[in-house]
């Protein structure tokens, strides 16, 4: 796992991936392309994708990877009504909290108290360090 900061902006963000191998990734959006700096951290320390991929087998007996996920949407027990928001997504970030998927995460992390410690712990000891070095809470 790798926390990619945005040059342009200073700002940072945490992806998963295996494909980024060296130090920066150039990513191309509307506004041209931008340049982000990578830091890899301990990915046992901080196992959001098992959580997350338990959050799914839970929901859905999904037990492939992530990127497999939206294979489910043509499977038949997967809910009709689910099934026809994803034939009409009108862009990414619109829309997207009437998903079936961020409502199960949603259930998942309001159920389960560990997933918000885990995630304030990444925070604190992954996320501030880069962003606010010096800051203690």
């Amino acid at each position: 796992l790798y926390t990619i900061k945005l040059e342009a902006f200073s700002v940072k963000m945490v992806v998963k991936t295996s494909e980024i191998t060296g130090k920066n990734v150039d990513v191309r959006t509307k506004e041209g392309l931008i340049t982000f700096g990578l830091e890899k951290y301990d990915e046992a320390s901080y196992d959001f994708v098992s959580r997350v991929k338990e959050c799914f087998a839970d929901a859905f007996d999904f037990s492939g990877e992530l990127n497999k996920l939206h294979e489910v949407i043509q499977t038949p027990d997967f809910p009709e009504k689910s099934k026809l928001f994803y034939n009409s997504i009108t862009g990414f970030g619109k829309g997207d909290r009437k998903s079936i998927f961020i409502e199960k995460f949603h259930e998942s992390w309001d159920s389960d108290p560990t997933w918000e410690a885990l995630y304030h712990q990444f925070i604190r000891e992954v996320v501030q360090p880069v962003l606010c070095p010096g800051e203690k809470e």
